[in-house]
């Protein structure tokens, strides 16, 4: 049979839980409140609103221990003196030896050691103050002492005992219990307060549990928070949760303004604007699996529970039931936490503006700190006199007397008026109501432009530009509002606007690539959610002007636009901390980007106005402005890049450049070809160099490790040469050079962009455009060394100048034969039949003359396929009608010039074999002379020399039939003398 006493003492134990629970749950005005408060001042974003409850009394232990009793911990407060060494711990009691140890004096001691971890207790005995002797006695042996014996174990199994029947009906969220035992009962009573009281008020009547319950949860959450020891976010969103259920706001609105605000940093804390959307310090064990948690039937329950004493005193007579899990984890998505914390944060405001309705917040009507009246003193009375006059306080004093010993002085104020002055405290605590305000505002703006940052993130990842531009708007709303409120507070977020900035660059850059301008705001906000309607309306209530209005007014020009993104991002990357790399280097990327979009764009502009313009006077200035506009921003980008050393974006900005420079030459070129001085130009040919140099930065860049930049700039660069060296070459500045420093130019640069046409190394899609371009140029090289060997008297230079010609030109036929371009061998071919004709014309021994004729006539005859093909481009009826005509008289300029170099090649056939044949007689020449004739008299079968596409068809069949006969009749002594031609060549 255990005694009523045990179960009192060991009823201490849950006596020092609940005490020691609240002194975790309270802030004290000591050391602890200290503490706290500096951890958060020391916050880098000092962003946690004021505590708008007064500070309760502190705990009057003077330390906290956490103990493990069997499973369970609990957070104890004690007062126990403890000596101590680095080794060594002992605990001072101080004992009457008149009054022995008792059953419970030895059971304090026992637990008060056990809770802080104590090995010993050192009992010093006195009799009246003094000391008569110590003693050292161990914790274990303190149940074992003389007058003072008991079980432990039966303590242990009663304190665990009713920790069980506590957690088993104790179950009910937002409900308040009562255990009681009295003096003389056999058992223990667990009263519901919440369910008694609903049964015995009335349905309007308000229970006097919910507020008391609702400030404790909001205290414990938000010391929770404070204290970060540790963070549990699911269990600070639920306390907080069931703190807005319980309160009224029109009756705490300060207290659920607090709240509200706790609950939006938790669903969006400030780390989301690093993307970082983990809450520090949340465990597994708060994650909760919903198909566990199950509701406790109570429907027929009468808000009482009991359970015997001598049930109490049994080990594991109550055992704890299942737990239930009831805290749910933070499983949403960024976009779901956003929209809740929006709700949260409007909800926070209309709470405020509430407060501010109703007049000043009134601390005497918080349940938990009500005034008390102390019926010792009168209540003070806000009176004074009316008149103040020294003469009048002298005549309205009368003097007492009620004991002649004993003389006392009474004032009284005859005339007495209340007035409506304002006592200091008050006028104080009105102060600090209006700051608090002022501050709880101006952060939950704050973290609403947080909130709508991390929304306007969301939809840029889905490419969501419309609700992108209306996140960002918000933001800078409620950025703006804050601006207004807290200045200083402002400055402190420079991150959050740098990001914001970076965010509306993205926003106007995407808007323009994707055609979606103008912008149609009505619709927009007529479309969005109330929360985000009622959030923007609050913060234009704020300031007068919105600073950041200019940035969503959206030109209608393209280059503008990109210009306010280029601003947006150097807004952006000003704002920005150099030192955290993993933002500062993308954004600057970025604003380089906007650059080069600004230089591009400009420079599609320039070559838009070139192919429509006539190139006027004015036109001309008018793109010298654009030109310079172009320049700027790309060496504006390739600075930028500079300054985190980015290799592959400074080569494209450099290739970008070039082209610029390139469309300024061609632009100069037009002007010349319209006057009547048509030269290359010395401003042609500085645009030139300066398009080379910025082509050849750009490979020297790529190739540090960017092999797929080399492959478009050493095109560009190849394209530049080659063009240059056609300029030059087409339109020679004779004036001013010679013409054989313009060839020797022309070479060099042919050469060069032969050098960079590196067909080798280029992909298998670029190999044919490789091939073309250096057909192109072999047959430019070659031409211009034909026309070289026009203006040479000299033999030793003629015939090196015949030898180059024919190398190329048998390059640029080989080309064109491989890439099937059979326009251009046909007038290749021709070309260099020419030159073939030119060397005859120098040639006075028969042999050669014959040698030369016979290679013309090959050369003839290879033509055969590319004229089967321009044959039947012309009987091909799918080309347009401008195909047809372009193609009909290039066709009949060839087949024209064909036929004629035909006639002409076998009449000089037929000379030169007659003219063997009459120096040497033999039947060979003689034979081969009458071939010749009849060969010539077929080439004249045709004789028509019109224009239409029927002519111009039968003359292509009609040369091909007469290149036939010429092969069929000819092909051993054409074998042969083409083995002459190859061993010449050699």
């Amino acid at each position: 049979m255990i005694k009523t006493t045990d179960v009192i003492k060991t009823g201490s134990v849950i006596y020092r839980l609940v005490n020691f629970i609240y002194t975790n749950v309270c802030d004290t005005e000591s050391d602890v409140s200290v503490a706290a408060t500096n951890r958060m001042l020391t916050r880098d974003d000092l962003s946690l609103i004021p505590d708008p409850l007064p500070k309760p009394r502190g705990s009057q232990t003077s330390r906290d221990v956490l103990w493990t009793f069997e499973d369970i911990k609990m957070l104890i407060g004690t007062d126990l003196p403890v000596f101590r060494d680095e080794s060594y711990y002992v605990s001072l009691r101080l004992r009457d030896m008149k009054t022995p140890i008792n059953v419970l004096t030895g059971l304090d001691y026992w637990l008060d050691n056990l809770m802080c971890n104590v090995p010993e207790v050192a009992m010093c005995f006195h009799i009246e103050g003094i000391v008569k002797q110590y003693e050292i006695i161990k914790t274990e042996d303190i149940p074992d002492l003389e007058n003072s014996k008991f079980d432990p174990q039966s303590v242990t199994d009663i304190a665990k005992n009713i920790l069980s029947f506590l957690k088993n009906n104790a179950t009910k969220e937002g409900h308040t219990y009562w255990l009681y035992k009295g003096t003389n009962d056999d058992v223990v009573k667990l009263y519901d307060l919440t369910a008694l009281c609903g049964d015995e008020r009335g349905p309007s009547e308000q229970n006097p549990f919910t507020v008391p319950l609702g400030m404790l949860l909001y205290r414990v959450a938000r010391n929770m928070w404070t204290n970060q020891t540790p963070r549990k976010a699911s269990l600070m969103r639920t306390l907080l949760e069931n703190c807005l259920i319980l309160l009224d706001g029109t009756q705490h609105p300060q207290v659920c303004t607090s709240a509200s605000y706790l609950l939006s940093d938790l669903y969006v804390p400030d780390s989301s604007l690093d993307d970082d959307w983990s809450l520090p310090g949340s465990s597994s064990e708060e994650n909760s699996d919903e198909e566990s948690q199950q509701d406790v039937d109570n429907s027929g329950d009468s808000g009482t529970h009991s359970v015997d004493v001598k049930v109490l005193s049994k080990r594991g007579s109550v055992s704890r039931a299942k737990e239930l899990t009831r805290l749910k984890p933070f499983n949403e998505t960024a976009e779901e936490r956003c929209t809740e914390a929006t709700k949260f944060i409007q909800m926070g405001l209309s709470y405020l503006r509430r407060d501010l309705d109703l007049g000043t917040h009134k601390r005497s009507s918080l349940v938990e700190e009500q005034a008390k009246c102390n019926s010792d003193e009168a209540i003070p009375l806000h009176y004074e006199p009316i008149r103040k006059n020294e003469k009048n306080a002298n005549k309205n004093t009368k003097t007492h007397t009620a004991d002649p010993d004993t003389k006392y002085e009474v004032k009284v104020d005859l005339d007495l008026q209340m007035t409506s002055v304002t006592p200091d405290s008050e006028v104080r605590d009105r102060k600090q109501d209006q700051s608090w305000h002022v501050l709880s505002k101006g952060l939950l703006f704050r973290k609403a432009a947080f909130t709508f940052s991390a929304l306007a993130k969301q939809a840029l990842g889905s490419n969501n530009l419309l609700d992108l531009l209306k996140f960002l708007k918000l933001a800078f709303s409620c950025f703006g509002a804050l601006k207004v409120i807290l200045p200083h507070k402002a400055e402190e977020n420079d991150a959050l606007l740098s990001s914001l900035y970076g965010l509306l660059g993205d926003a106007r850059l995407g808007l323009l690539k994707t055609g979606l301008l103008p912008v149609d705001w009505p619709v927009i906000w007529k479309t969005s959610p109330p929360e985000e309607c009622a959030i923007l309306e609050m913060t234009e209530k704020e300031f007068e002007t919105f600073e950041f209005e200019s940035w969503f007014d959206l030109p209608s020009s393209k280059p503008d636009i990109l210009k306010g993104c280029v601003q947006c991002y150097k807004m952006a990357v000003q704002l920005c901390n150099k030192k955290n790399k993993h933002v500062f280097e993308p954004l600057v990327k970025r604003e380089g980007n906007a650059y080069n979009e600004l230089g591009v764009c400009l420079m599609q502009q320039a070559q838009n106005a070139l192919e429509s313009s006539d190139l006027q006077e004015k036109s001309l200035t008018g793109m010298q402005t654009t030109w310079d506009q172009a320049s700027q921003a790309l060496k504006e980008g390739i600075g930028v890049f500079e300054c985190i050393e980015d290799k592959a974006n400074q080569a494209l900005l450099h290739c970008n450049l070039g082209r610029l420079m390139r469309l300024i030459a061609q632009t100069y070129t037009n002007t010349v070809q319209i006057g009547n001085k048509q030269e290359f130009t010395p401003l042609e040919r500085e645009y030139y160099n300066k398009a080379i140099n910025s082509y050849k930065t750009a490979l020297q860049l790529g190739n540090q490790g960017f092999k797929h930049l080399v492959e478009s700039v050493r095109w560009e660069l190849s394209t530049t040469y080659f063009n240059m060296a056609a300029l030059l070459q087409d339109y020679a500045p004779l004036t001013s050079v010679r013409q054989e420093e313009v060839e020797n130019e022309v070479v060099n640069l042919m050469f060069q962009s032969l050098k960079y046409c590196g067909k080798d190394n280029a992909s298998f899609a670029s190999q044919t455009m490789y091939q073309f371009r250096a057909a192109t140029i072999n047959h430019r090289l070659a031409s211009l060394f034909h026309n070289s060997l026009r203006d040479e008297h000299t033999e030793q230079k003629r015939k090196h100048l015949r030898t180059l010609s024919e190398s190329h030109y048998e390059k640029a036929l080989k080309l064109y034969y491989q890439m099937e371009c059979y326009n251009e061998h046909l007038q290749t071919q021709l070309e260099y039949i020419a030159l073939l004709d030119l060397c005859l014309s120098g040639q006075t021994a028969p042999r050669h003359q014959l040698k030369t004729l016979l290679y013309m006539l090959h050369s003839l005859t290879d033509c055969s396929e590319s004229l089967k093909s321009l044959t039947s481009q012309l009987e091909d009826s799918n080309q347009t009608s401008d195909q047809q005509t372009s193609l009909l008289k290039e066709s009949h300029t060839i087949s024209t010039i064909m036929e004629t170099k035909l006639q002409h090649t076998l009449l000089q056939l037929v000379k030169v074999y007659k003219q063997i044949n009459s120096r040497k007689s033999g039947k060979e020449a003689s034979s081969k002379a009458d071939d010749m004739k009849k060969l010539y008299a077929a080439s004249l079968g045709h004789g028509k020399a019109d224009s239409d596409s029927a002519t111009v068809i039968s003359r292509c069949k009609f040369l091909l039939t007469v290149l036939t006969q010429v092969t069929c009749f000819y092909q051993e002594v054409l074998q042969k003398d083409l083995e002459v031609r190859h061993s010449l060549m050699c």
